[in-house]
């Protein structure tokens, strides 16, 4: 049995929904475009074994979006709002990077589902959002790879995010930051 399952998952999260969010930039084309959808999809089953009913599980997609603004993404803005409602205790994902590629995006979701007390599961490692926060988690790498850092290509940048909040950094100060060019990637705030 996987301790961090017991730690971390309450029935105040198994009592709300459990949602996959799938993205894809393009339209599917190649076999491997389908198998890369039917992979995010598949994540469903950890909220399976984690306990979640199937009347309980969903699957929202945004196909053919990009990850870099959120402003566009039906799916995604669904799900934030869903979050925000209390109605959401675990978003699964096989890479942060299917959630957003952008830093200030990024933080806005951690927040949001810090507030909600939803959980994140990355490809199947069940993450509290308030433990990326204090630096437990390291989102810029994946089992699947490099996720962040090969998405954005800044790894210094994400890590300035958790370095800045665990330094006490508020999440809007951080926010605010990124969206006036950035934390840094040395020295104090």
């Amino acid at each position: 049995m996987n301790p961090a399952r017991q730690i971390e998952i309450t029935y105040q999260h198994r009592n709300r929904l459990a949602i996959a969010y799938v993205r894809t930039a393009c339209a599917p084309e190649t076999p491997d475009d389908l198998a890369g959808i039917e992979r995010q999809r598949a994540q469903v089953g950890h909220a399976r074994a984690w306990g979640w009913p199937e009347t309980a599980i969903q699957v929202i997609e945004d196909r053919g979006r990009s990850g870099q603004t959120a402003e566009h993404r039906e799916g995604y803005l669904r799900l934030c709002g869903q979050i925000a409602a209390g109605t959401v205790g675990l978003v699964l994902v096989t890479d942060v990077a299917r959630l957003t590629r952008s830093p200030e995006v990024f933080a806005q979701f951690l927040a949001l589902c810090r507030r909600g007390n939803t959980l994140l599961a990355v490809d199947g490692r069940l993450v509290d959002p308030a433990s990326l926060l204090r630096g437990e988690f390291d989102p810029t790498r994946s089992a699947t790879g490099d996720g962040l850092a090969r998405s954005w290509g800044v790894r210094e940048e994400i890590q300035a995010i958790f370095r800045r909040y665990s330094e006490g950094m508020t999440l809007a100060a951080i926010v605010e930051a990124l969206h006036k060019g950035g934390l840094g990637t040395t020295g104090p705030a």
